[in-house]
Parts: structure tokens; sequence; C-alpha cells
């Protein structure tokens, strides 16, 4: 009986000592998710009244799945595109591109030789040193909201 009794007690212990070493140490690791960022943001000033801001920046795609960049939004415009910059002379043109596809564990660029969003019909003058906010909508990720800096109107990147 005696011999019964330590070996229960043993067990007692040892689930104890497991139970602590979990909450200490913590069960096993969880991985580090990778996600979809935006970074490098910057957006060129309209050269004149009329005209549209272009915000340009980089999404780096971590994930082992594609994400689509569905659309976006700025509270500085009253109309938002996806365009695609074709260079066909001075100035430049424009197609819309959206949606444009984020392939797995890559990068994207928008650039002034690739994609832009163009934010149309400013509520108010976007000039050199503002600071505008623009979300980005994708359909796995969801939404990313970015502060962006104005640059001047002939910048060609931050």
């Amino acid at each position: 009986m005696q011999k019964f009794k330590i070996a229960v007690f043993a067990v007692v212990i040892a689930g104890v000592m497991a139970t602590a070493m979990i909450v200490v140490f913590g069960s096993k690791p969880k991985p580090v998710a990778a996600k979809l960022t935006v970074s490098n943001a910057w957006a060129r000033a309209p050269s004149r009244p009329g005209l549209p801001a272009e915000v340009f920046f980089t999404i780096k795609n971590g994930v082992a799945s594609p994400d689509i960049l569905q659309s976006a939004k700025s509270p500085v415009s009253r109309m938002e595109d996806i365009v695609r910059i074709i260079r066909k002379g001075d100035p430049n043109v424009y197609e819309l591109a959206a949606p444009v596809q984020i392939p797995q564990t890559s990068e994207v660029s928008f650039d002034p030789n690739s994609y832009a969003i163009t934010l149309n019909l400013l509520n108010s003058p976007v000039a050199e040193g503002d600071v505008i906010q623009i979300t980005l909508q994708f359909r796995v990720a969801g939404p990313i909201t970015i502060d962006v800096p104005v640059l001047g109107p002939l910048a060609y990147g931050n």
C-alpha cells in the first residue's frame, strides 16, 4: 500500500511539474505569422490644379498564398483609381489596372514606371510636405491604411 501511495504521489507531482513548465515556458513555439506589408510609400503632388495626385509604394506578400489589391480609398479625394502607367510620351498615359494580383511570397512595386494609385477630384489641394492617408483593400489581407508623405510634382521616388 505504501508503494502505491508513493506512485500516486509521484504521478501527481509529475503532472503539476508538467503544467508549471507549460505555464512558465509556454507550449510549442508558435511560428511567426508571415503577412502582407506595404512600405516605401510616397505621393507626387499634382503639377497644377485639377490634376490627380499619384501614390506609389511597395507591397510585400510574405504569405504562401496570393492576394489581390482590389481598391484604394483616401479622404483627400472623391475618386481613386488603380492604374498602370504606360509611357507613350508626355504626359503619361494611364490604363485602369484593378484588381492587381499580388503573387505569393513576392513583391509588387507601384512606381512611376509601373502602377500608381491616382487620387482624382481632390477635396483640397495636395502639396509637397503634406502627409495623406490611403487605405488599400486586399481580398485576403483586408484593409491596410498607410500615411503617405507628399513630394513635389517632379519627384521620382522617396
